[in-house]
């Protein structure tokens, strides 16, 4: 029997703990470290997800990242910390696991050619493109839907809560934009048939009033369409 897949947290927020959630349901996969910015943090992400014994905590990242007791590490930091941590993963020989966006193209090239030169493995957590609704509908669209003309791609969030790091440059310099543009565009990539012949991408955003006001455009939401 193949033994588990031993894999390291760093960041405790949200989307963390919602992964950690989906990791309960296979026997794939255990978390065997959690780093978080300070030890409370990390010992309360693991007992409030259930995570067990096995789940040993850390404060440094680095010291999660050079531990051997993880074949793996997921990266749920905000984004301006993200790249450094993936590629000191892939060179500690690590697999990487990595939420979106990132802060650039650079950014991510940097990561995957750590990757590949310490021949690890990455993937980015879009998660949808591993759901089996997706999969049948990419092997079935010419023959259900036919030629594609237009593809349209909206995605949207609630930004009511300014204490999110789509607030804060410092945490997250794309804003919104980041994870918005990330699902639209990923869906166009997606759908798209790789002999296609659209080629024009259009972006339109709506933008909260008080957001535009204080200085900082950071928009709700984000309607992208590829003609």
């Amino acid at each position: 029997m193949t033994p588990p897949l031993r894999l390291g947290f760093v960041g405790t927020g949200y989307i963390a703990g919602v992964v950690a959630a989906a990791l309960r349901e296979t026997e794939s996969v255990v978390v065997a470290g959690v780093a978080s910015r300070n030890m409370s943090r990390a010992v309360a992400f693991a007992e409030a997800n259930a995570l067990g014994a096995q789940a040993r905590p850390f404060d440094d990242w680095r010291a999660l990242v050079a531990w051997e007791g993880i074949d793996a590490l997921y990266i749920a930091t905000p984004t301006t910390a993200r790249t450094e941590i993936a590629v000191a993963a892939a060179n500690a020989g690590k697999h990487v696991l990595a939420e979106k966006p990132f802060t650039s193209s650079a950014a991510l090239a940097a990561i995957v050619e750590a990757c590949r030169a310490n021949g690890v493995a990455f993937l980015d957590a879009t998660h949808f493109v591993h759901h089996p609704r997706h999969l049948l509908l990419r092997r079935t669209l010419q023959e259900r839907i036919g030629t594609l003309l237009a593809l349209n791609a909206t995605f949207t969030f609630p930004s009511m809560d300014r204490s999110n790091i789509r607030h804060d440059p410092s945490l997250e310099p794309t804003g919104a934009w980041g994870d918005m543009g990330w699902y639209a565009m990923r869906a166009l990539v997606e759908f798209t048939p790789d002999d296609s012949t659209l080629t024009q991408a259009l972006a339109i955003a709506h933008i909260a009033n008080e957001i535009a006001q204080a200085g900082v455009v950071k928009p709700r939401h984000a309607h992208l369409m590829l003609l």
